[in-house]
C-alpha cells in the first residue's frame, strides 16, 4: 500500500472515529434496551392451539422464554 493510501485511510479512520465521538455526545443519556414477553391474549389462544395443534402450557411458555433469553 503506497503512502498516499495509508494516508487516506489514517484520515478516514480519523474523521469515522471522531464521527462517532461527536454522535455519542449528542444526547447525555444512555442508550437502554429493554426485552419483556407480554401475556397471550384469551382470543389468541384458541388460534394458537390451531396452529400448533394443541394449547400451549406453562412448560411450553416457560421453555420458549428460557430459549429467548439465551438467545439474546
Amino acid at each position: 500500500m503506497g503512502s498516499g493510501r495509508q494516508a487516506l485511510v489514517v484520515a478516514l479512520l480519523i474523521v469515522s472515529g471522531a464521527g462517532v465521538v461527536v454522535w455519542s455526545m449528542r444526547d447525555p443519556r444512555p442508550i437502554t434496551a429493554g426485552f419483556w414477553f407480554d401475556d397471550i391474549r384469551p382470543e389468541a389462544t384458541a388460534e394458537l392451539a390451531d396452529r400448533l395443534g394443541g394449547p400451549l402450557t406453562s412448560d411450553d411458555i416457560a421453555r420458549i422464554r428460557s430459549i429467548a433469553r439465551d438467545e439474546l
